[in-house]
Parts: C-alpha cells; structure tokens; sequence
C-alpha cells in the first residue's frame, strides 16, 4: 500500500474499493462523494490504484502541487484537544513592518511577472490588497474552536482538523482549517478565487513567530511564497 498525506487535495472522482478511509488529517475534500463524506481523510491506496490516479485531473491542479510521484511526505496532523494549541496562542506584533511591506511586494511583482500587462497590473493590485504587511497577529482558543485574527480580520475553525465554512471579514465565502507539524501550527483558507496556506513556525526562543505564507489560484502563473517575522507581545 502507498500512504498519501498532503495539505489539500481534491480526491472528487475517486472512490474504489481499493481506497480505505485510516484516520483523521487535515486533507480538504471538495466537492466530495459521500462515500467518502465531507470530512478530512487520511487515506491508503494500493499502488496500481495510485498508478491510476496520478492520470486524473486533479493533479494538474494547484491544490496537488505537494503530490509526489512516489510518496508523499506527512504535512500535518489533526488534533481534538485545544490545549495542543497552547505553544501558538498569544498575540504578536511585526519584528519590522517596512521590511515585511517590502519583502510582500516583492514576492507579488516576481511571482506575476511572466503575465501580460493588463492581467499583471490587475493581478498585483488584488493581491496587495489580500495580503497586507500585518502588524499584529493573534491565535486564540475559542472553546472548541481556533481563533486566528490579523489586524482585527478574524477566522476561526474546530480544533479537531475539520474545516469550517463561512463567511470572510469582507462577506466572500471562505472555508478555514488548523492542524499542526511539529513546530508549525498549519491554517488554510480557502476561498472562491484560491487558496491561501499560513504556517506559522515557532521560533527557537519560543518568544516569536515565523509566518510563512503561500497564495494559490488558477489565475497566477504559479505559487506566490513569502515570509514574516513577528515578536510575541
């Protein structure tokens, strides 16, 4: 049997006897079967059913881009104890605000660069206003769920992996995430026109956070990555 982990992939279509359901991960279903149900799965496969898969569409899709050939290696583990939380929760503030403003444009001007001019200038000015220099960052436990909130633009989702549907703060549908890896607390959102994937990485001192952030979607060339440090407060 090969073992398939990944963030996000769209397993629609998919369904055989040689897939069996084996534990909760934070893997998002869309537009699902209900044979395998709207949850997040972790999932095994024989390797001649995986042999098939990997010549399905989906994985011409952004949301497979972790999909390897062969194995794919463990991003994230779900939990149902909100005190797993606790190495994350607290306030932040940016370790320095001009630097994270510029290290942003940069990421969107080199990741859009191969577009034509009207698409690019379009492109750029909608992802400068998605991704804004935040200047406090918070993660906070809801009851049984997870608060994350940036410059007041609040999401939250159940602590036990699953995914939240719901509204953004500008009134777009968005479906929200949380699991953990290691030292990195992993949040994924999800919404009409792409995807955006938060991980923010502990650091060594236990007194920060490194959020390093990937936004997805079919309208971009390709994966825009970027970086942002801040201080717990």
């Amino acid at each position: 049997m090969t073992t398939i982990r990944a963030d996000s992939v769209n397993f629609s279509g998919l369904v055989s006897a040689d897939l069996t359901i084996e534990q909760t991960l934070p893997i998002r279903l869309s537009d699902c079967s209900p044979e395998v149900g709207s949850r997040m799965r972790f999932v095994k496969v024989s390797r001649a059913h995986f042999s098939r898969m990997l010549r399905q569409p989906f994985l011409s899709s952004p949301l497979a881009a972790g999909v390897a050939v062969a194995s794919v290696a463990v991003s994230g583990v779900a939990f149902a104890d909100p005190a797993a939380f606790s190495p994350w929760i607290g306030a932040y503030e940016s370790a320095a605000p001009a630097q994270a403003e510029s290290t942003i444009e940069r990421a969107i001007e080199e990741g859009t660069s191969s577009m034509g001019a009207l698409r690019r200038s379009v492109a750029r000015s909608r992802l400068k206003t998605t991704n804004q220099p935040y200047r406090r960052v918070r993660i906070a436990p809801a009851g049984d769920e997870l608060v994350t909130d940036f410059d007041g633009r609040t999401y939250k989702a159940p602590t036990d992996g699953r995914a939240e549907q719901g509204k953004d703060p500008d009134g777009k549908a968005v479906t929200v995430s949380y699991a953990t890896s290691g030292d990195t607390l992993k949040t994924r959102y999800v919404g009409e026109d792409g995807e955006k994937w938060i991980d923010f990485e502990r650091t060594p001192d236990g007194q920060g956070l490194i959020m390093r952030v990937t936004v997805l979607s079919k309208k971009l060339p390709g994966p825009i990555k970027y970086s942002v440090r801040y201080v717990k407060q």
